[in-house]
């Protein structure tokens, strides 16, 4: 089966587990679980399923987006943040990981404001908090959490209050989550899951020379301004 060009990116720059995939955690000590919610996109009017598993610290995190599906492993407090796309349940497309100080990313929880409103979402009794991110105008993020921490439903709001996006529960579990189950499975690291759509190539063309090349590039004509940037390119066939 052809696979679509797949890369690994290990950034430790802007991104926090905070804002991408991961539900909002009060504190260290909410109880292992497994949750299913409803989530509904207005933007382009998407109905899709999220399935979140947590255990001591760890959470899993998949929806289902047609023949897409967004997976998500992390831990909240350590802002770390794993995702990966799988295609028709099996072609891995993409891995990233992510870690930076929630204080030095956009998407960085700078305040929780307590919204004196509770609701009962799914059997489960929730109150509602809201997440601020980063200073209006923005989008505005909300989270609803029953007395035990677990997060049971979620909104994301326009500046001027539109509906963006919002999840649902419709069915939760407690009780012990494996350990398997929250952290990335090994495949992700092991080099033959990328190298393997690679085995293709012909064998070594008497063009694809080894080489390695400095590219300098200046953005102004002005020696005073140094706003040059250096390339170091190698090339070893096929890398």
């Amino acid at each position: 089966m052809n696979r679509m060009i797949i890369f690994l990116v290990i950034a430790l720059a802007t991104g926090t587990a905070h804002a991408n995939g991961l539900p909002f955690f009060p504190n260290t000590n909410v109880p292992d679980y497994t949750a299913k919610l409803a989530v509904r996109d207005t933007l382009d009017g998407t109905d899709y399923w999220r399935v979140v598993q947590h255990h001591n610290g760890w959470t899993h995190v998949e929806e289902t987006q047609g023949d897409e599906t967004y997976i998500w492993y992390g831990h909240f407090f350590q802002n770390i943040l794993l995702s990966t796309v799988k295609k028709d349940g099996e072609e891995i497309k993409r891995f990233s990981i992510r870690q930076v100080e929630p204080s030095y990313d956009y998407l960085g929880i700078k305040q929780v404001k307590e919204m004196n409103e509770v609701e009962t979402v799914g059997g489960e009794e929730c109150r509602w908090l809201q997440i601020v991110r980063h200073d209006p105008p923005s989008p505005i993020w909300m989270t609803c959490l029953t007395s035990d921490g677990i997060e049971v439903a979620t909104k994301v709001l326009f500046s001027k209050g539109k509906l963006m996006s919002e999840a649902r529960l419709t069915e939760i579990k407690r009780g012990p989550v494996p350990e398997a189950e929250v952290l990335p499975p090994r495949q992700l690291f092991d080099a033959s899951t990328w190298l393997k759509p690679l085995r293709t190539y012909p064998d070594h063309p008497p063009s694809a020379v080894d080489f390695e090349a400095k590219l300098v590039t200046r953005a102004s004509d002005n020696s005073s301004i140094d706003k040059s940037s250096e390339v170091r390119l190698l090339r070893h066939y096929p890398w």
